[in-house]
């Protein structure tokens, strides 16, 4: 005969009780304890009677609903109870709101079936499995999952265990991250599209004349923009000096009348593009029936966001995109705009610099081009970086690795870009090689230099100059930017080759030697190859230098303007001090200053 249970039913009021009798199983003891009565072994399971339905659960986790049941069915995260064979033991309201459909209770049914075998994101399903995880290390673990209906979750596992008890409970939060999910798709996407016209091969783009390196550019923007970002309706408009008109580029999704449209910046038939144009700043538009400056661009257009076209303090345009809904745009999406315009911007100029091959010889065109992009190219870095360090500063919930994954594909994106212009630039001088490239050491050819300097005049000289004798030069103007330059590099495991820095005050440090030793201690105890550039004429009362060769002796300066002698010796003789010195750490910079 089966043993008797005995269900203990928290509810001293008698004639709630016959109202859950016929959800009693046979051969089962109903007892109604008095306020008083403890607990004990001698109860096996226990009916919690709520508002609500009555739930059976174990009654080793009452003191879990005792303590948390209520506050935990007002959270917006989904709670669930597993027990050692991964069943659902109990749920709060939101898990149930999110995934209770059925009409069934969800208790008593495995986890992952009732999920829908969801797809973790990860190498493997055994690895990133949080639940098989915590089986094994008895440990916190976490991920994140995909539904078949396009959901995303994040999930969280703890274990719960109960003293004198065989069985191991296991603790679930869910959280739904499918907003911010669509957010990193957008941004993925971003850096993935082929925008830039130097990513083609060099041969392909020398066979296009200028009219068809245009559609090509407008026909990579319009992918971008409408089928990896979804911008319902855009508008590009291009901007002419001359006459202070923004001549329409490309558009689609807009009217014929805003089509024909002309727009003079500043005036008041420019609307919000002229406006954007003037003052060089993005404009968010609401409502577009309730903003003054808008004029019917898009069909049927409830809301819009307009940036400008900027290269350094150069107006190229104003890109505008438009949406059928209200409030449609946020911040989030003014920063991908920002990532997008920029990558247009490098785009646009490109396409100029090449189409004024007449005005110079073709060698000056290439090193035009080349050194005009490396400054746009050093800000789309920065832009990432800087994005990086904003998620990191932020909850752990808005820092996924997911998301600095992209960031850094954005980075190599950037770097890949300057590449291709390099193997243009070479493709289109054959045969006509500098005096200074012939002379260049074979070795050099390809190595990665670092040029910090807040002076864009210094940092086009020294590109210049360095991109002659073979070398890849990045440049940053910032030093959170040139940071995390020195940090993918090491990462990647293809440290720069030099890097030169000013020893006066970079942005975004007190001083220079703070700045330089916060560099340094990226390398650990390997020594970095340091090129201290010193203005001529110019005295520094940090002692930049003296703080500089007592950490990392074998630190070289120079001084600009450059000298292309001095400086290429410079770079030689701290790379090579580099490879075979190691840091000085025994003696602090403040003993050794004051001494």
């Amino acid at each position: 005969m089966e043993p008797i249970k005995k269900i203990l039913f928290i509810n001293t009021i008698e004639t709630e009780c016959t109202q859950y009798d016929s959800r009693i199983l046979p051969s089962v003891e109903v007892v109604l304890p008095e306020m008083n009565v403890k607990m004990g072994p001698q109860w096996n399971e226990l009916i919690l009677s709520t508002d609500a339905d009555a739930i059976l659960v174990p009654l080793d986790i009452y003191p879990f609903f005792m303590q948390g049941s209520t506050l935990l069915n007002k959270v917006r995260e989904g709670v669930v109870i597993l027990d050692d064979a991964n069943t659902v033991v109990w749920s709060n309201k939101q898990f149930q709101e999110w995934f209770f459909t059925t009409g069934q209770p969800t208790q008593q049914q495995d986890f992952l079936n009732f999920l829908g075998s969801p797809v973790f994101l990860g190498k493997s399903h055994e690895e990133w499995n949080p639940i098989t995880a915590t089986r094994k290390t008895h440990a916190h673990s976490h991920s994140e999952f995909r539904l078949d209906d396009g959901r995303y979750f994040e999930i969280e596992v703890d274990p719960y265990e109960i003293s004198d008890d065989k069985q191991r409970y296991l603790l679930v939060f869910l959280r739904d991250i499918t907003q911010r999910k669509r957010q990193d798709n957008k941004l993925i996407s971003l850096h993935n599209a082929d925008l830039e016209i130097n990513q083609m091969p060099a041969s392909e783009v020398l066979e296009l004349d200028p009219e068809q390196r245009m559609d090509l550019v407008k026909d990579n923007i319009l992918y971008t923009a409408h089928s990896l970002l979804e911008y319902e309706m855009l508008e590009l408009r291009t901007y002419d000096p001359a006459t202070r008109n923004l001549n329409l580029f490309l558009q689609y999704g807009m009217t014929p009348e805003a089509q024909q449209r002309e727009v003079t910046v500043g005036e008041k038939n420019g609307g919000i593009n002229g406006w954007v144009a003037e003052n060089r700043t993005s404009y968010l538009c609401m409502d577009c029936s309730q903003d003054p400056h808008y004029l019917p661009g898009g069909i049927d257009a409830r809301s819009s966001l307009t940036l400008p076209i900027q290269l350094h303090d150069e107006l190229l345009g104003v890109l505008n995109v438009e949406s059928t809904s209200v409030r449609a745009f946020n911040e989030m999406d003014i920063r991908f705009m920002e990532i997008f315009v920029r990558g247009i911007a490098v785009t646009l100029n490109t396409l100029r610099l090449l189409d004024e091959e007449k005005q110079n010889t073709l060698q000056t065109s290439v090193e035009e081009i080349h050194g005009k992009v490396a400054l746009p190219i050093g800000n789309i870095l920065g832009a990432a970086i800087q994005m990086s360090d904003l998620l990191q500063q932020k909850s752990v919930e808005s820092c996924k690795p997911e998301i600095q994954l992209q960031l850094h594909k954005i980075i190599k994106n950037a770097q890949k870009t300057k590449q291709v212009i390099l193997d243009i630039g070479k493709a289109l001088t054959i045969g006509l090689a500098t005096k200074a490239e012939e002379e260049s050491e074979e070795d050099l050819q390809g190595k990665r230099v670092l040029l910090v300097d807040s002076d864009e005049e210094i940092l086009q000289q020294g590109h210049e100059l360095l991109s002659r004798h073979g070398y890849y030069v990045d440049i940053a103007q910032e030093g959170s930017h040139a940071l995390g330059l020195v940090q993918l590099a090491l990462n990647e495991n293809r440290p720069y080759y030099a890097i030169l820095t000013p020893i006066e005050k970079i942005p975004g440090f007190k001083s220079c030697t703070q700045f330089i030793m916060r560099m340094g201690s990226l390398y650990g105890r390997k020594h970095p190859p340091f090129v201290l550039l010193q203005q001529i004429g110019m005295y520094n009362p940090e002692h930049t230098v003296v703080n500089t060769k007592i950490r990392y002796p074998g630190s070289q300066l120079t001084g600009k303007p450059f000298t292309e002698a001095v400086l290429l010796e410079a770079i030689r003789r701290a790379a090579q001090n580099a490879s075979v010195m190691e840091p000085n750490f025994d003696v602090p910079l403040q003993q050794s200053l004051s001494s």
